[in-house]
């Protein structure tokens, strides 16, 4: 299994499809020497309605397919990382510690470089991989340039965050904890009883905590709070679609739009995590009921438990409120037909509880 397995699931499990729809997914699978080349070719020849792509192979596709982008780690900033692993007895000796800071000093400083001058970083790739000379040649430097558009380049102050070492949440131990379960569920382990690693122990913050301490400038840019807007919001929202809806059962009293202990708690174990992948998106966040009852009082409610939803995110979590969108739907958009339950595997009262969930859509990656 790879990072494009884990990101597939995960997006699945927190999308808006039913229990019956998420298991017709079909998937499939490509041979191993065949890469990310073959998964392409079975997108563009028809054979799959979808696939998981990476740069160049996914620019490649969508001129070629005339396809879109559902979901990307342009959005979900904080869900893969690429990471640089060496033997442990490297670390063990203190000539192979300095050598292995020297490598990540300077890859930091390939970082800086690439991102204030991106026409050096061509010429440099085509100079000196293969890869990027025969992608050069075939498709043209402006081609490779243009790759840069999709990448996060993550200096020192980004690696600081993503470790919490600048305060605020360790996103690499939450997204290894994460993975961890979609393997073990997805039967991915040789062993499948196989203890679990600590992420503390699979991951040596020290080299970059050390640049992180020698830089005044990185350790300002770590901690700067991140600036969302209304406009900017609105703007995003009516660009497109929605990327991801997941619905959540955040549960009230009848008739009732405070948050209880319990809501509480669902809340920061399945909303929290989904908005910490996103990254720096915007989202919404709607109530909705299902079909009893008076429409207009429903969707008051609904617009008054989403708002409860989102003050407690703002409170708790300090999330800024310009990020989230409130939406009242009522009954006006359910994920279940209620007359017809079956067709989602469910019974009328299952039907209405999916339509009573509380969901929250995140929206394409900021420019």
């Amino acid at each position: 299994f790879t990072p494009s397995h884990g990101m597939t699931i995960d997006a699945i499990d927190n999308s808006s499809l039913s229990a019956r729809k998420k298991q017709s997914i079909e998937y499939v699978f490509i041979n191993a020497e065949d890469g990310l080349g073959g998964v392409r070719a079975a997108l563009e020849s028809g054979s799959v309605d979808a696939a998981v792509l990476w740069d160049p192979d996914l620019s490649l596709a969508l001129r070629s397919t005339k396809g879109h982008v559902v979901y990307s780690t342009r959005t979900a900033s904080n869900l893969i990382f690429d990471v640089i692993v060496c033997d442990q007895r490297v670390l063990d000796d203190s000539a192979g510690r300095a050598a292995v800071q020297k490598l990540v000093n300077g890859w930091m400083k390939g970082v800086d470089a690439a991102k204030a001058d991106p026409d050096g970083a061509v010429e440099a790739l085509v100079k000196t991989e293969e890869f990027f000379t025969l992608l050069a040649k075939d498709e043209g430097k402006p081609f490779v340039k243009g790759l840069f558009d999709n990448l996060l380049w993550t200096g020192v102050a980004d690696n600081a965050r993503i470790l919490g070492l600048s305060g605020g949440t360790n996103h690499y131990a939450r997204v290894y904890q994460r993975f961890d379960q979609i393997y073990r569920a997805a039967g991915a382990l040789a062993n499948p009883k196989s203890p679990v690693v600590n992420p503390s122990d699979s991951f040596d913050p020290s080299f970059i905590r050390t640049l992180y301490q020698a830089s005044t400038t990185a350790q300002a840019e770590a901690q700067k709070t991140e600036t969302f807007t209304v406009q900017e919001r609105e703007q995003v929202v009516q660009a497109a679609p929605a990327e991801v809806t997941k619905p959540v059962t955040v549960n009230f009293a009848s008739g009732q739009s405070a948050l209880t202990k319990r809501a509480e708690k669902t809340i920061d174990t399945d909303m929290v995590p989904f908005i910490e992948n996103n990254g720096n998106a915007y989202f919404e966040i709607s109530g909705n009921t299902d079909s009893t009852g008076n429409a207009v009082l429903n969707q008051r409610l609904s617009e008054a438990r989403a708002e409860a939803v989102v003050e407690y995110l703002v409170k708790q979590w300090e999330f800024p409120r310009e990020r989230f969108k409130i939406v009242g739907n009522g009954p006006n958009k359910p994920l279940c037909d209620e007359n017809n339950p079956g067709a989602e595997g469910v019974g009328l009262d299952g039907c209405r509880e999916m339509n009573r969930s509380t969901r929250i859509a995140v929206f394409g990656a900021r420019e």
